[in-house]
Formats: C-alpha cells, sequence, structure tokens
C-alpha cells in the first residue's frame, strides 16, 4: 500500500494533481478541495497521506493534507453505499472536526449538503458515524 508521498509537484487540475518523486514516479492523486487549496506552487515540494482504492476496473490514489483526514476517510470507506468519490466529496466539504461536530449535535441534514448524498443515505452514514468516529 502507498500510505505517504513526498516530491515535487508536476500538475494540477480540476480534484486531482501529479506528485513526482525523487526517484522521478510520477503519482497522480485526488484530493479533497480544502487539500487542493493549499497545494504548493508547481515545481515546489508537497508531502501527502495517501490511500490507495482498488477496483475492478481501476486504482485509485486518494490524497489528504493530514494522517487525520486519511484516517477518517478509510472509516467513510466501510460504510456501505459510500464509495471513494462520496468519502472524498464529504471530506471536500468537512474536515475530521466537522464530521465529529455533526454526529455530537446529531445533524443529519448537514451530510444532505454534500453532493450526491439524500436524506436517507445521510441517514444511514449517520448512524455508521456514530459508532465509527
Amino acid at each position: 500500500m502507498i500510505a505517504y508521498l513526498e516530491g515535487l509537484l508536476a500538475e494540477t487540475w480540476g480534484t486531482s494533481c501529479i506528485v513526482v518523486t525523487r526517484g522521478g514516479v510520477g503519482y497522480e492523486l485526488d484530493l479533497p478541495a480544502h487539500t487542493m487549496a493549499s497545494l504548493p506552487r508547481r515545481g515546489e515540494s508537497v508531502a501527502l497521506y495517501t490511500s490507495l482504492v482498488v477496483r475492478e476496473d481501476a486504482q485509485q490514489l486518494f490524497g489528504f493534507a493530514t494522517f487525520e483526514e486519511r484516517q477518517v476517510f478509510e472509516v467513510l470507506l466501510t460504510i456501505s453505499k459510500v464509495g471513494a468519490r462520496t468519502a472524498l466529496a464529504i471530506l471536500s466539504l468537512y474536515r475530521p472536526d466537522d464530521l465529529r461536530r455533526i454526529v455530537l449535535e446529531e445533524d443529519v441534514d448537514a451530510l444532505t449538503r454534500v453532493s450526491g448524498i439524500g436524506k436517507k443515505t445521510a441517514q444511514h452514514v449517520f448512524l455508521e458515524l456514530k459508532y465509527k468516529l
């Protein structure tokens, strides 16, 4: 598993970037919006925690600014009806502390603000997070 990458930022677009390691290997990563916004300029050094998601038809590498974000992403992936894209969308809108607050305050409606999550899915995700966070 690839858990951490350090290198130079080669390119950015949309919610993705390419990080080139010292060995010359470039990795494409999908990032939460706030991590994307905090990236340095092209050619500068960057370090990201990562999570590799393997499916039948693809392998995707996701990058996070902190280890805690990576861990919450992994927890979100254990919830049925939540795939990697939905987990990334949740972390693009809410940081780990925000998710804990949502669970603590029982604010199920906050999860419906995430693109692709309706009321029923939000309730399911909330119940799972209540026991997993």
